[in-house]
This record gives structure tokens, sequence and C-alpha cells, in this order.
């Protein structure tokens, strides 16, 4: 069996903000094992976020005047798929090279089929190496009907940020499509 399924997207960005949609299963493909039709539902996503600045402040106040980025960034992130609905909104705290971050997800003032629409807690911390590598963890405190017994959820994510060929040089146009790092 094989399905397919159309979607697009589209990501508007500036080095402060970005504003993107997507869209999957345009098409809404029929994803029956068997003789009949039950279409997989479109599902909608809009997500935004901004950085707002908090300026360069020293880290240490010997001959290295090591200046270090700072900056908050308040982010939402909306899907539907069907009658399911789901909103992550929280913010970001960074303060170079240590990140933490707090979100909320779900929608309580919709609930569906009855049922309350809250999901989660989610709380992160991660830091970025010098040498590329940015290692975070983030935990999900269950606030649904679940409950924290379920055990919420444990995420460890790494990854690695390959060195540009001009590292240390003014930034150029060096790249057919620029990639935001956020």
């Amino acid at each position: 069996m094989s399905i397919f399924s159309l979607s697009a997207g589209g990501l508007l960005f500036t080095e402060n903000a970005w504003i993107g949609f997507s869209a999957h299963h345009l098409n809404e493909p029929n994803q029956s094992f068997v003789d009949g039709l039950s279409p997989l539902p479109r599902k909608l996503s809009l997500h935004a976020g901004y950085r707002i600045s908090l300026g360069t402040g020293s880290m240490r106040r010997d001959f290295t005047h090591l200046s270090k980025q700072r900056y908050l960034t308040p982010t939402i992130n909306y899907k539907r798929q069907g009658p399911f609905e789901q909103l992550d909104l929280g913010a970001y705290f960074y303060v170079e090279p240590i990140v933490f971050g707090a979100w909320y997800r779900g929608l309580p003032f919709r609930p569906v089929e009855g049922q309350s629409n809250r999901d989660a807690i989610v709380i992160m911390v991660g830091v970025n190496l010098l040498n590329g590598l940015n290692v975070g963890y983030s935990f999900d405190y269950t606030v649904s009907q679940l409950g924290i017994q379920s055990g919420g959820a444990h995420e460890l994510s790494l990854s690695w940020t390959i060195p540009g060929r001009n590292q240390g040089k003014p930034l150029g146009r060096d790249t057919i499509l620029p990639c935001p790092k956020f």
C-alpha cells in the first residue's frame, strides 16, 4: 500500500523574527488498509517567534573581555488536524552558552469531544558548546487527565553545527538559500 500525500509551507524571517505556515495532506489521501474510505485529515500549522535582544554583557572581568549574547524569545506554534487543535505558547531565555525555556501545550478553552484539551507544561535547558555541539534536555510535565502518573516525557537532543568556510570573516551571501539561526 502506498499513499501519496501533498504538503506545502513557507517561512518568512528576519534576523530577529519569523513567521511560518505549513499544510500537510492537502489532498487528504485515503489511509484505509481495507476497501473503504478513510481520508487523512489536512493538518495546518502556524508558527512564529521574536527574539528580543537583552544586549551583550561581559562574562569575565579580566583581560579577555569576553562578551556574550543574551536574549528572550517568545514563541507560538498552533496546529490543527480534523477536530484536534494544539497551541504551544512559551519562551526561551538565552544567556550564551546556556538556554532555558518553558512552554504550555494545550487549548483548555476548546474541549475535544467533551474532554479537556490540556496537555503539558514543558521545561527545557541546553548548552551550546564552542565546538558546535549543542546539548539539550526537556521534560513534559503532564497536566492532562493522564496526570503525572504517566511519567511525563523526557527528551534529550544533540545537534552539531558544522562551521562555515568563512568562520570569523564578515558575513556575506555565500549560499543560495540562507538558513536562519534562532
